[in-house]
């Protein structure tokens, strides 16, 4: 489980969280929805140590993470995609899968990359291309497989379904689902898109302000105007 409490955080002397206090359980897709510049990133960036936490606690299981730094964390069990990907693009396929492994001071390559490929079937005929040669919807799954094969208890990702297409928004949300599941690790989401965070969960944390200041079934959120307006400005 991952376990924030009281989290606050920010840039320089500007606060953005404000006491986030959030579990994600083991096995479960767990979404965080608001609009844009409410804080998603900066809570998931202030999580992998790329922001620094001035008050609060991160753990992940009994471990406390809040003082450790980023590549701490990442051996630790936590892995991350970030918003816009972000893969190797002068790499191939392989090869980026090749350095994840190698980042976790961890054995077994060829074992998690038959399981990786199997995961993820979209990659086998694409696993000598280059990166940059990819959809934006390869490389965002790409990305995913990459954070997977490090084998983490717990995986952030921030706005995977934007800038791709709709089919391939189905295919990602499938494949967060089952990893949660079959993996047992704890998976936290942040997005904005409604059709893609139907597909993983049932109901979502909204955060406003860097607060979290509702917990909203996930088909209330999509049947009523007023609620989208109010915590996505849509």
């Amino acid at each position: 489980m991952l376990t924030l409490s009281d989290v606050r955080s920010g840039y320089g002397s500007t606060t953005v969280l404000h006491g986030v206090t959030l579990e994600v359980a083991a096995g479960e897709t767990t979404v965080l929805l608001g609009r844009n510049g409410v804080g998603k990133s900066t809570l998931l960036r202030t999580i992998i140590g790329r922001l620094p936490l001035t008050r609060g606690s991160i753990s992940l299981g009994d471990r406390e993470l809040g003082g450790l730094p980023p590549h701490e964390r990442a051996r630790a069990g936590l892995a991350y995609v970030p918003q816009g990907r972000d893969i190797f693009p002068g790499l191939s396929v392989l090869e980026n899968l090749r350095v994840a492994v190698a980042g976790t001071r961890r054995r077994e390559w060829p074992a998690r990359l038959e399981r990786t490929l199997e995961e993820f079937p979209q990659l086998k005929p694409k696993v000598n291309a280059g990166g940059r040669s990819l959809s934006g919807g390869q490389q965002q799954i790409l990305a995913i497989a990459r954070a997977l094969i490090t084998d983490p208890r717990a995986l952030l990702l921030d706005e995977p379904s934007e800038g791709i297409q709709p089919s391939i928004v189905v295919d990602i949300a499938g494949m967060l689902v089952a990893a949660a599941r079959e993996r047992g690790i704890a998976v936290l989401v942040a997005e904005q898109n409604l059709d893609f965070v139907g597909r993983v969960c049932a109901s979502v944390n909204v955060i406003d302000k860097g607060t979290l200041v509702d917990r909203v079934a996930v088909g209330d959120l999509m049947t009523n105007e007023d609620l989208q307006h109010e915590y996505l400005g849509v």
